[in-house]
């Protein structure tokens, strides 16, 4: 019986945030062609589908900050009813600045390892369609507004589902090891395409790590933080062919400064079985 009920409030925490952000976008679908119709009826009608597509990609990121705002108190309410305060749930306390420091790093050469071993393994080649939407969704929005969005909103409320809420669930009912392979599993999953739910199970794991070593789910809300908005600044300000000519200085700059950040985050830290 406990293990239906532990399925289900993970179903319904998954649940939340996914419904609500398409909620919103069929909402802006349908204003979108009622404008359309009043203002330009003959390119509604007769004109490609293609160009209102183009429209709903670019504005996707909107849709999903619009929605962590809105999920967020929603979480809090579910877990009231549950007689929890969801700070405490997900592990809203405090950390150093050190660790700060630690896993904002931690976060950037993170990327830059994951992204190079993307790209030698020809993993963004399994989703074509995936890399064509996150191009149409970098060039139609600008810095500040996929920085917002992907960099700082998404990862936020990501964190809360997955690190806060479904972890802790899984915590409480089955062994760690399983709890924390599950929940990265179903981060994974989430992404919904193969190339971001491989490296996402990955990342998914190394996040679970560092919010139970550091005991406090900041420190995998900034390393995916600054993973996200490393992609962000790389894609929209960094000329690509100083990647390109600097890829394995970059690289082995990475590997070392994520193994150094890794032995620091990870030294005298002890992990505890619940957090509630």
């Amino acid at each position: 019986m406990k293990y239906l009920k532990m399925s289900a409030f993970i179903l319904l925490y998954m649940a939340v945030y996914f419904i609500i952000s398409n909620y919103i976008g069929f909402v802006f679908g349908i204003f979108y062609m009622i404008k359309e119709i009043i203002v330009n009826p003959d390119v509604f009608l007769y004109g490609s589908p293609d160009a209102f597509m183009d429209t709903f990609v670019k504005n996707s990121v909107w849709f999903m900050a619009i929605a962590a705002l809105v999920s967020f108190p929603i979480y809090a309410f579910i877990l009231w009813l549950r007689k929890q305060n969801i700070f405490r749930v997900c592990g809203f306390s405090g950390i150093s600045v050190k660790d700060m420091a630690i896993t904002a790093l931690m976060g950037i050469s993170l990327n830059f390892v994951i992204e190079y071993l993307v790209a030698i393994s020809s993993l963004n080649d399994l989703s074509p369609s995936v890399q064509q939407m996150f191009s149409q969704i970098f060039d139609g929005n600008s810095f500040v507004v996929i920085l917002i969005a992907i960099g700082i909103v998404g990862p936020f409320i990501e964190e809360v589902i997955f690190r806060g809420l479904i972890l802790n669930e899984l915590r409480r009912n089955i062994p760690l090891t399983a709890a924390v392979i599950i929940q990265a599993v179903l981060f994974g999953a989430y992404h919904m395409n193969l190339t971001q739910g491989i490296y996402a199970t990955l990342l998914g794991i190394i996040l679970a790590q560092a919010c139970i070593k550091m005991k406090s789910i900041w420190a995998p809300i900034l390393i995916h933080m600054l993973f996200n908005s490393t992609s962000v600044v790389l894609a929209k300000l960094i000329d690509p062919y100083i990647l390109m000519t600097y890829q394995y200085f970059i690289l082995a700059g990475s590997v070392i400064l994520l193994v150094f950040t890794s032995i620091l985050a990870w030294r005298g830290k002890k992990s505890i079985v619940n957090i509630y």
